[in-house]
């Protein structure tokens, strides 16, 4: 088993283990992984790696993005005709201080869904990767937050960050970073994140980056949150599927009089007293478990090959 099989959050942070993270952390505060190896995440992605993605695999938008100066780069810059991203236009603009977004490469890349399929069964949450190249001295986003942990792992270059006070606490997914509402704070601390180093940040911390004058490669890894309402919604649903009495009307007219509503609070307690020795969490748990296997699949690239041999065989 490989150190990234073994606890994937400790080899991203360059940690023995993963337990002091869990601790002192995880939904808590913002973490620089410094690290004396360079090359450590070399074996998961490289400039040549983006470069064959980008010019072989016809890739679609919004599989690739761009942005410039913090603000979307309207897709008819680098697009053709069925949103077909067109790789010299892509070039082109990075030549001139735009930033890639590679969305989801973990579909289409081996390494990063290796990464992905690690974090993804030791932590129980659905992982997704975004890799953004950077040229010297660009913004590829101004100060935000985000609805979901990420972990940054820098493959090349540097970038220059800034850690923000301000943002929500434990924001949802259906919450939205909205610019001109969401303030940052002051810089609470800006430092380098150099190649080989790891950044952790929690959900709804304000950050933002910008190059250095290196070309910057990062993988951004997010975890999606899995909540204790989330977790009461699912038991609730599955206890709904099997009951009818979850199923019934309220009250004909309960929002027309407001005098009915220590009625209804009372019929919803009971009711609500009733849900653990209804629900079934196995199955609940299960079902979480399944909808992520996809994504921790092994993939495999030698069926038809198999296959052939198989009819070989069989004649």
């Amino acid at each position: 088993m490989t150190a990234l099989e073994r606890d994937a959050v400790a080899w991203i942070l360059g940690a023995e283990d993963s337990s002091e993270f869990y601790a002192d952390l995880l939904g808590r505060r913002w973490f620089h992984a410094q690290s004396k190896s360079p090359d450590r995440f070399g074996e998961l992605l490289s400039l040549s790696d983006l470069d064959e993605v980008l010019g072989r695999f016809g890739l679609r938008h919004p599989a690739i993005k761009m942005v410039r100066a913090g603000d979307p780069v309207a897709a008819s810059e680098y697009v053709w005709r069925d949103r077909m991203v067109d790789p010299a236009r892509v070039a082109a603009l990075f030549a001139e201080g735009a930033t890639i977004v590679f969305g989801g490469l973990h579909d289409h890349h081996e390494p990063t869904r290796r990464l992905c399929s690690a974090v993804s069964k030791q932590v129980s949450a659905r992982t997704q990767t975004n890799i953004y190249l950077t040229p010297p001295g660009s913004q590829g986003f101004r100060p935000h937050w985000d609805t979901h942990d990420v972990f940054v792992l820098q493959v090349e270059g540097s970038k220059r960050w800034r850690i923000y006070a301000g943002g929500p606490e434990l924001p949802l997914k259906g919450h939205k970073f909205d610019p001109k509402v969401h303030e940052a704070g002051g810089v609470e601390r800006e430092f380098t994140l150099r190649r080989g180093e790891a950044l952790y940040v929690p959900r709804g911390q304000m950050h933002a980056a910008s190059t250095t004058e290196e070309t910057s490669v990062h993988i951004t890894l997010g975890v999606m949150s899995y909540t204790w309402a989330d977790l009461v919604t699912d038991v609730l649903s599955e206890v709904v599927d099997r009951s009818p009495a979850w199923r019934e009307n309220v009250p004909t007219g309960f929002a027309v009089d407001p005098g009915e509503t220590d009625a209804l609070q009372a019929e919803l307690a009971r009711r609500v007293a009733t849900l653990a020795g209804e629900m079934d969490l196995p199955a609940v748990v299960t079902a979480r478990a399944d909808a992520f296997a996809d994504q921790v699949r092994p993939r495999v690239v030698d069926h038809l090959r198999q296959a052939s041999l198989a009819a070989l065989i069989e004649e």
